[in-house]
């Protein structure tokens, strides 16, 4: 038996509104080791990060998780920018978290917060697969714990690449709030997908 999931109408990062798909998902990727499809020669994989074109050709990222074969239609995660956070969220985030999200608070990239800072956020989608624009690079970090070295890698990739971003936070456009990523208040299942990319993000910055 497959399970009908529904795409609830909830509002996209770009302000624009997703449409009710009803996708039949026991059908999910199409291909050979997670290849979803590919487009302009960029081929896609699930788990992969990726720019999506929006309304009035905006650029959005999101995770792809998922197609379905007949329709096309990919099932994304939406990764939001620091301009599609309500700026109430960031007023009432904690002091700490505020400090960080300042602009000016980062003085290894200074323009951080305007470009490369993203937050995770548990709103799922449909999209079409010829809205995907190019794959991208998310990077996690808690904002906890994190050494400097590390930290400073990270920021160094972002700072040096308009397709890499950093994420620390998770937000939560429903309650308007930020949490840091290790946050225990997150959904189990939630929680499970962030440690999975904190690990990897651990990868990378591993020394040689």
């Amino acid at each position: 038996v497959r399970k009908v999931v529904k795409s609830l109408q909830s509002q996209r990062p770009d302000g624009t509104f997703a449409t009710d798909h009803r996708i039949f998902l026991g059908i999910a990727v199409s291909g050979d080791e997670g290849s979803l499809c590919e487009v302009d020669g960029h081929t896609y994989y699930a788990g992969q990060f990726a720019m999506v074109r929006g309304a009035d050709n905006k650029w959005l990222l999101a995770q792809l998780l998922g197609i379905n074969p007949s329709t096309k239609l990919v099932r994304v995660r939406w990764i939001y920018r620091m301009k599609d956070v309500s700026p109430s969220a960031l007023a009432q985030s904690s002091r700490r978290w505020r400090a960080l999200l300042m602009p000016g608070s980062c003085k290894k990239a200074g323009s951080l917060q305007e470009q490369g800072e993203v937050f995770f956020v548990f709103h799922e989608d449909f999209i079409h697969h010829q809205a995907l624009v190019e794959p991208c690079t998310v990077r996690f970090m808690s904002p906890e714990g994190s050494s400097a070295a590390g930290e400073d890698f990270l920021l160094d990739q972002v700072a040096n690449s308009r397709s890499t971003f950093l994420c620390r936070f998770v937000y939560d456009p429903t309650k308007q709030r930020i949490f840091s990523l290790k946050n225990k208040l997150i959904k189990t299942r939630y929680r499970r997908v962030l440690d999975v990319l904190m690990r990897e993000a651990d990868t990378a910055i591993a020394p040689a």
